[in-house]
């Protein structure tokens, strides 16, 4: 794993995990990361955990689709591909 590679994952991590303090600030992020929509993007970017488009091969863009390391997929408005 390169030192890109390395700083996704960690902040990911950070991202990912829930805080053990007792502030109010702490609580309501710690509820927000429960609901069922997080729990679902947490999973995703799980899956994804050291993945990002800098280090993939474009070789194709034809308006909302692209093709990034040999795979044809949409673009869904990231303007960050």
């Amino acid at each position: 794993m390169d030192q890109t590679q390395e700083k996704t994952t960690q902040l990911n991590r950070v991202l990912l995990e829930r805080s053990q303090k007792k502030t109010r600030l702490s609580q309501t992020v710690n509820e927000l990361m429960a609901t069922d929509e997080v729990k679902r993007i947490k999973n995703y970017a799980r899956l994804f955990e050291a993945f990002h488009l800098k280090n993939t091969i474009t070789s194709e863009v034809d308006g909302r689709w692209v093709c990034v390391n040999g795979q044809r997929v949409s673009n869904f408005a990231s303007a960050n591909y």
